[in-house]
């Protein structure tokens, strides 16, 4: 069987030291969960081990694993804030972006 990627979203279960225990819904329907390296987790998306406890972030994975071992989650993302999703959003629609105090024509 051939392993087929595609960016999902997960969700940080267990955050140890040594090992973060992850669900993902398309593999056993995240109910059982997929271990990672909390250092790996941590460098990749630059949060604490606080941050990441309960944290939803999205990654890469094999989308037709048959085992946690296969799963492959990697090219972690952690989601934008707000104020920079809404930014992200105005300039992909033309709009132009006006600085706090800036004077309008």
């Amino acid at each position: 069987m051939t392993a087929t990627y595609q960016r999902i979203q997960v969700r940080i279960v267990r955050v140890g030291p040594d090992t973060t225990h992850v669900s993902v819904p398309t593999y056993a329907d995240g109910q059982i969960l997929v271990p990672v390296a909390t250092f790996d987790l941590m460098s990749a998306t630059g949060m604490t081990r606080a941050q990441l406890t309960g944290a939803a972030l999205t990654a890469t994975a094999n989308v037709t694993a048959t085992s946690d071992a296969d799963v492959h989650l990697h090219d972690w993302q952690a989601p934008t804030s707000d104020t920079e999703a809404d930014r992200i959003a105005a300039h992909e629609a033309g709009q132009r972006e006006v600085a706090w105090g800036a004077d309008l024509p």
